[in-house]
C-alpha cells in the first residue's frame, strides 16, 4: 500500500514497466534538504536476479559496467561547469594540471576504456549485445523500449527475445571483467 506522502504515478505510467519507490533528497525553495520517496522504474538487472534469469555473477557484470559507464560520463552531455574554469585557470594556464585533477582524469579515462573494451567483446556498439549493453545497462533504458527500437540488420528484435539478448551479452561480461562465483 502506498502511502498518502508519495508522489503517485499517473494512469499511463501504470501501463508500462513495474514501478518502485525509491527513497531520494530533495532540496525545497529555501535549499533546505528532506527525503522523498518517487516512483521509478524497477531496475532491470535486479528484477531479472529476483527473478532467477541471470546468475549472481552475471548481475555483478552488469553492476560493473554500469558503475563504468556513469564513470566515464556516458550517460549524458553536460554543460561545461564555468566555476571549475575559473577556479583552476591559474594552474592551467601554467600548462599543468592539479593532482587531484589528473587522478580524477586518470580514472574517468580507465572507466572509458574498460567501457570500450566491454564493448569490442560485445562485438562493437553496432552489433546487438553492444547495443543492448549500452542502451539498458548503461543508459537504464527500459528492455521493451530498447527492443522496440531495435532494428538489426533489417530484423526487429521482439520483445520476448531482448532478455536472451541481455543473458548472452552479460554473460560476455562476465569473461570481459574476469568475475568468478562466489568473488
Amino acid at each position: 500500500m502506498v502511502s498518502e506522502d508519495r508522489v503517485q504515478p499517473t494512469a499511463e505510467r501504470f501501463s508500462h514497466d513495474e514501478i518502485e519507490y525509491r527513497d531520494v533528497i530533495v532540496y525545497d525553495q529555501d535549499g533546505r534538504a528532506r527525503t522523498s520517496w518517487v516512483p521509478r522504474a524497477s531496475d532491470t538487472l535486479l528484477r531479472m536476479a529476483k527473478s532467477g534469469q541471470i546468475q549472481e555473477v552475471m548481475l555483478k557484470a552488469g553492476l560493473v559496467f554500469r558503475h563504468d559507464f556513469a564513470r566515464a560520463h556516458l550517460v549524458s552531455l553536460r554543460a561545461f561547469d564555468i566555476e571549475r574554469a575559473i577556479q583552476s585557470f591559474g594552474t592551467l594556464a601554467r600548462g599543468c594540471r592539479p593532482v587531484a585533477e589528473n587522478s580524477r582524469l586518470a580514472a574517468i579515462e580507465g572507466s572509458r576504456n574498460r567501457v570500450w573494451r566491454a564493448l569490442y567483446a560485445l562485438g562493437g556498439i553496432g552489433s546487438l549485445g553492444g547495443s543492448c549493453v549500452w542502451h539498458v545497462i548503461g543508459l537504464e533504458e527500459s528492455l521493451r523500449d530498447w527492443s522496440t527500437r531495435q532494428n538489426w540488420n533489417g530484423v526487429r528484435v521482439s520483445p520476448q527475445g531482448a532478455p536472451y539478448v541481455l543473458i548472452v551479452a552479460l554473460e560476455t561480461l562476465v569473461q570481459v571483467y574476469r568475475i568468478r562465483e562466489g568473488e
